[in-house]
């Protein structure tokens, strides 16, 4: 087991990949990597998260041999939540593992919802693997708002009626994974414009592993007695 993610960490920082999706305007890349594991594909996920990106990832998948089982390493600052959501469902649907990318990388706001989707291949459980270096972060979607702009009661009325509709949306997709209401709280804990990353030790205590990359080795919150990482922040 430990090799297999010793193999997963190294994908995530080589610098030479196999298999290149171009994006257009600011989509992401969606780039495989080599893993040195027959039988399975890890995947790069890099850039902001725009329309389109889920059938980017659908078009990388299409091209493996059935039964291959898939990874992802995400590296987003966030982006469209509908996109997000669309691509966490994506995750789950197809059991694919979702890695928070380490050594400083970021996975925020919509990327942070994706990544709730990851499934282990085999068994179809929860599947999501933050690298103690990296950082997730939650935070309560974007409202639109123009400072130049008069608003009248109809126009904040519709705005929330938007943020009902949005929150709808993600409690639904929250359902839709298997996935308890309690997720909302990293959400709500940040304000549009700020963010909240959780830690290493809330990311066990929410049911995320955590691959220390000091140690190379996994932490796992379902054991009886997790092992420590050789460092929590």
């Amino acid at each position: 087991m430990s090799r297999i993610f010793d193999l997963l960490r190294r994908a995530a920082v080589a610098a030479c990949a196999t298999v290149a999706f171009a994006s257009v305007c600011a989509a992401a890349n969606v780039t495989r990597i080599e893993n040195g594991r027959p039988g399975t594909a890890t995947f790069l996920f890099e850039g902001s998260i725009v329309a389109g990106d889920v059938q980017r990832v659908t078009n990388a998948l299409e091209k493996l041999p059935i039964g291959t089982g898939v990874s992802v390493i995400l590296e987003s600052p966030g982006g469209l939540v509908s996109e997000g959501l669309q691509l966490g469902t994506l995750f789950h649907r197809a059991k694919i593992t979702t890695v928070v990318k380490g050594d400083g990388a970021i996975c925020y706001s919509a990327c942070a919802l994706a990544f709730l989707g990851g499934r282990d291949f085999r068994t179809g459980q929860p599947a999501r693997i933050k690298m103690s270096g990296g950082k997730l972060g939650f935070h309560q979607f974007r409202r639109t708002y123009d400072p130049l702009k008069v608003y009248s009661r109809a126009d904040y009325e519709a705005e929330v009626a938007r943020a009902q509709v949005t929150t709808g949306l993600i409690v639904t997709y929250l359902k839709q994974i298997g996935e308890d209401l309690s997720k909302l709280q990293l959400m709500l804990r940040a304000p549009s414009e700020s963010m909240n990353v959780i830690s290493n030790d809330e990311c066990l205590k929410r049911g995320f592993l955590v691959l220390d990359e000091v140690t190379g080795r996994l932490v796992d919150p379902a054991k009886p007695e997790p092992q420590r990482l050789s460092s929590i922040d």
